[in-house]
């Protein structure tokens, strides 16, 4: 597994469209988040995108000063079997550092100590 190099705090946008598999075309920032843009073009982020139903994480590329994302760079968790989610509208993307990449770094850590805290 690959730890994201980037984290980003409060980051989210909809998405338009519908993806299916591919990329993500970014748009309003969701409420309450900053927008994607915020990230510099060109970021690899660790990621969680719902349709209120399926969800995936992941990481994935911000490209076009913040007006898209490329997916599925890492390691896929999702509720398609790990897979990328053929998603259709009403899509939300966040900036994370979910809990797979946070146990990474927890056994990096415990590894490069002896096991112990």
């Amino acid at each position: 597994m690959t730890l994201p190099a980037n984290l980003y705090d409060l980051c989210g946008n909809l998405v338009t469209g519908s993806p299916g598999t591919g990329g993500f075309t970014l748009g309003a920032a969701i409420t309450g988040f900053k927008s994607m843009s915020a990230i510099p073009n060109g970021t690899q982020i660790a990621y969680c995108a719902t349709d209120g139903t399926n969800t995936e994480e992941s990481l994935g590329t911000v490209t076009g000063s913040g007006t898209s994302m490329t997916r599925g760079e890492g390691t896929i968790f999702s509720t398609n079997a790990n897979a990328l989610v053929s998603f259709g509208s009403g899509v939300q993307v966040q900036a994370v550092f979910g809990g797979p990449w946070l146990q990474e770094l927890i056994n990096d850590v415990l590894t490069m100590d002896g096991g112990t805290f």
